[in-house]
């Protein structure tokens, strides 16, 4: 708990590299540790110009099965590491894996996903796939701030 206090500190004083040096060093401690993966997580993909912590952390997540919801939390987040390094169909592939499985996941994240996933059809110019899921969004909640606009778009 302290160690992910004085994270918290270095971010706050923009002293990231520190901060992932820190996390990194409690995962080398305990690999199984998710929440240190995703404090990582956080932390790097948040931060502009990651690329270096981008591919440390894409190691980190790696093999990771769909088990519980913080596990959909990892792979989500492994998902915008793949789109943050433009391996879209990746990507793609692991969000399609975190948004499988609906019991006992947060519905936010749930949607967070499929966002996720229509931005990517859209960066890969397939706009009939990307509008699909805006439709479904807003089908599902016509009050969403983005889709129907992202529809009218596509």
């Amino acid at each position: 708990a302290l160690y992910l206090m004085k994270v918290e500190m270095l971010q706050q004083q923009h002293d990231i590299s520190q901060a992932c040096n820190i996390l990194v060093a409690l995962y080398k401690k305990d690999p199984s540790n998710l929440l240190v993966k995703i404090s990582l997580a956080e932390l790097i993909l948040s931060t502009p110009n990651n690329g270096a912590w981008l591919k440390t952390l894409l190691g980190m997540t790696d093999n990771i099965e769909n088990d519980s919801p913080v596990h959909t939390v990892l792979l989500f987040y492994r998902g915008m590491v793949l789109k943050e390094m433009k391996l879209y169909d990746a990507a793609q592939s692991i969000l399609s894996a975190a948004g499988r499985k609906k019991k006992d996941r947060d519905p936010e994240l749930l949607l967070a996903i499929q966002e996720e996933r229509a931005e990517i059809y859209e960066l890969q110019g397939q706009k009939s796939s990307a509008r699909k899921i805006w439709e479904k969004i807003y089908a599902e909640d016509p009050s969403h701030p983005e889709a129907l606009r992202k529809i009218n778009l596509l």
